[in-house]
């Protein structure tokens, strides 16, 4: 069996890499609403919309996909844990009964557990879609809120835009919107999708252990705060096949093997075997204080264990949430005194609610996943956008700060060699090879340290790169950029044992990335000096 408290962890590793998929989405949204033209005609504001959406939809899935890989990974380490567990526990349970459990697991429970993976993971593949599909309605619905409130003169940019980015923050991104205008946010289909699969398996291959070893009756698990519904299951023996006579057959009795029922959609409670003439685990006593009315109080307030855990989990949300709003409106450039106070606020009662009640803190369920880019926000520019604008120094500590934050930045991308290749005429695949080279490959042999490493981060390409990518105000040297890098990697191609200075020297000849730059960064300091 897996215990309640098993099942109530297993899903953290994953919900942690959603978490930050969720945050990123959320800033990216909050700097395009930022940065938008809201006094556009109407003909040209929704040609532009459907345009910003087709590109919007593309990165939510990208943002998902790249995760694609480790969720896979998470998910088998998760199943091939829960099938351990499962087999040590019952196999303990056996033992203890006189009954010799083979070391090894059958041909079939291992169909069981492929059968599981398969299916998890197909049900994480097409949230990846669903997401990017409601995710994508929510951005238009507070992109059309904004615009129309500033077309009629409802309110300025600024305070549609803050309203926008609190709508979004206050849902959350969902993953699943259903007709009846129900909707689920991402955080709980990914917490009920991979603990209702590792769930579902481990029972199933309890019951193949079951047939193989002859046993047919079996008990619930119990723990606090569990549903009422479910609740008056706990701690029950019932037949597998209905076929010992005096008790209830487990799926008739519990509604195992649909959503609703025992093992269902983000259940906890499992079974282990029983055999006839042994007292049940749970006492009388036991199972009546898991269920108790008046189990916790809270100024004044009497609860159950299961009201208590849904108020604990609703402050959770909140914090969340907040957090979710302090994050998006520092990406979007905005005033943050809002969301920073009631992240505090929210922080506060959740301590004095565990603190009163006795229920532990789960510090991984207020955990909101700020973006990278927000380190450096104070290089923003007032648009919103993390540009550097500002930048005048390539040499600058605040060039430095920038050039780190959008190196790291760049190698999370997904669609900046499509872009790139685009707005210059090039082919995404010499785009791609210089993106490797400059900023994700290790380049660069270091002869004091006598080890290959990725180059230094460099404000002057980093600004480069993102003109590019953005295909407005593109600079000669940006395109010089492109031109030296390619002869630079042809030629440490074609020489291998050449040191990467002269390479670099060498292309510089014919495309002076350098002095390009410099020239351009020295009109700018005489341009601000005149001004």
């Amino acid at each position: 069996m897996l215990s309640p408290k098993w099942l109530a962890r297993c899903t953290a590793p994953i919900a942690e890499l959603y978490a930050q998929a969720e945050s990123s989405i959320l800033d990216d949204m909050a700097r395009r609403i930022s940065t938008y033209d809201f006094y556009i005609p109407a003909a040209q504001y929704q040609e532009e919309k459907l345009a910003m959406m087709g590109m919007t939809r593309q990165e939510i899935i990208a943002e998902l996909s790249k995760r694609t890989g480790k969720t896979r990974q998470e998910i088998q380490a998760v199943m091939e844990a829960g099938a351990a567990e499962t087999c040590n526990s019952d196999g303990a349970i056996y033992a203890q009964a006189g009954k010799e459990v083979p070391e090894k697991i059958s041909s079939q429970m291992r169909k069981i557990i492929r059968s599981g993976l398969k299916q998890t993971a197909g049900l994480f593949d097409n949230l990846t879609k669903t997401t990017a599909q409601a995710a994508t309605r929510q951005f238009e619905k507070a992109l059309d809120l904004a615009w129309l409130q500033v077309s009629t003169g409802a309110m300025d940019p600024q305070s549609a835009t803050r309203q926008a980015i609190k709508s979004l923050c206050k849902a959350g991104i969902q993953a699943i919107a259903y007709p009846t205008g129900h909707s689920d946010t991402l955080e709980v289909a990914v917490t009920r999708a991979l603990r209702t699969g590792v769930n579902q398996t481990a029972l199933k291959m309890q019951e193949q252990l079951a047939d193989e070893m002859g046993t047919d009756l079996v008990e619930v698990t119990a723990h606090a705060g569990a549903r009422p519904d479910h609740a008056k299951w706990q701690g029950k023996v019932y037949s597998l096949t209905g076929k010992t006579p005096g008790y209830q057959t487990l799926a008739k009795a519990t509604g195992y093997g649909t959503g609703a029922g025992l093992g269902g959609w983000n259940c906890r409670h499992s079974f282990f075997p029983h055999f006839p003439g042994q007292s049940n685990t749970y006492s009388k006593d036991e199972l009546e204080e898991y269920t108790k009315p008046d189990a916790v109080e809270y100024r004044g307030k009497k609860m159950s264990l299961y009201e208590a855990e849904q108020t604990q989990r609703s402050i959770e949300r909140n914090i969340r949430r907040w957090k979710r709003e302090n994050n998006a409106m520092k990406a979007a450039g905005l005033d943050t005194t809002e969301s920073a106070a009631k992240v505090k606020l929210w922080n506060d009662r959740y301590k004095d609610f565990c603190a009163k009640t006795g229920l532990k803190q789960q510090k991984q369920r207020t955990v909101s996943y700020a973006h990278l880019a927000q380190k450096s926000v104070a290089t923003a520019g007032g648009n919103g956008i993390i540009t550097g604008a500002r930048i005048t120094d390539p040499l600058s500590k605040e060039a430095d700060e920038f050039a780190e934050m959008y190196y790291r930045e760049i190698r999370n991308f997904s669609t900046d060699a499509e872009k790139i290749a685009k707005n210059l005429g090039k082919r995404k695949s010499d785009i791609k090879r210089i993106k490797m080279y400059l900023f994700e490959e290790k380049s660069l042999y270091d002869e004091d340290i006598r080890e290959w490493r990725r180059f230094d981060s460099d404000c002057a390409i980093a600004q480069s790169w993102q003109r590019l990518m953005v295909g407005k105000d593109i600079k000669p040297h940006d395109r010089i950029l492109i031109e030296h890098e390619l002869l630079e990697m042809q030629i440490k191609k074609e020489n291998p044992t050449l040191e990467h200075w002269k390479a670099h020297e060498l292309a510089s000849m014919k495309y002076n990335y350098q002095k390009a730059a410099d020239e351009y960064y020295g009109n700018l300091k005489k341009h601000q000096k005149n001004g």
